[in-house]
């Protein structure tokens, strides 16, 4: 049977009417090749208690894959995430008019944890494919990094056999408010996604499950 993959994204938050994960997300759940992974998607709420979806999403499914999708604007590329760091400190309020300030995610969690996702690998296959895309060491204070490392956390604490990680897109075309703002076209954006996905898939280091799954901040992967 086909890995499964939990991919997460987001609606609209503060300005952004739109929100290029939402349609990714909707998209790539029913047209991913099947034979390579059943997808289950989930689009959040932006706000701190849609966090609470995360560790119920995780325990009902156990996905091999978690994989969560954000909106990075102003990136010039797509981003596939190295660390989730344990720190909400949102510089906007979420939807519900939230606002944390230097506050941890989970109080005895571990300072961070490690992507568990093989990112040199998914690097690479966006070179190939002439995807602008990199690896980011930093997936900000936000719902996006509040997400990543809550689904960290969940995986780690309930000893799941699951690989985590995060990738963030730019904006789309047309979605931007000047000009010189950069953005990238939505079949970019699929594309990149897409052959993540395939990357994930292909990787030797997806059979090797909890051996590596949510490794906390103590060595470079």
């Amino acid at each position: 049977m086909a890995p499964l993959v939990i991919l997460q994204g987001f609606g609209p938050f503060g300005t952004h009417e739109v929100n290029p994960s939402e349609r990714l997300v909707r998209d790539l759940e029913t047209t991913y090749d099947t034979a390579r992974a059943r997808i289950v998607g989930r689009v959040l709420t932006c706000s701190a208690e849609a966090m609470e979806e995360v560790p119920e999403l995780l325990l009902h499914h156990r996905p091999d894959i978690y994989l969560g999708v954000g909106l990075a604007y102003g990136r010039t590329a797509v981003a596939v995430e190295r660390v989730a760091i344990n720190l909400a400190d949102y510089g906007i309020p979420d939807e519900a008019g939230l606002t944390l300030t230097e506050r941890p995610i989970a109080p005895e969690g571990p300072v961070a944890y490690w992507s568990t996702l093989p990112l040199a690998v998914i690097r690479e296959a966006w070179k190939r494919a002439d995807v602008p895309g990199y690896v980011s060491n930093t997936a900000g204070t936000f719902l996006c990094n509040h997400s990543f490392y809550v689904a960290a956390h969940t995986t780690a604490t309930a000893g799941l056999a699951t690989r985590v990680g995060f990738i963030h897109v730019p904006a789309l075309v047309g979605q931007v408010r000047r000009g010189s703002e950069p953005a990238l076209p939505y079949q970019v954006l699929r594309q990149a996604l897409t052959v993540a996905l395939d990357a994930i898939m292909s990787s030797p280091s997806l059979a090797q499950g909890a051996a590596e799954s949510a490794e906390p901040l103590a060595r470079e992967p």
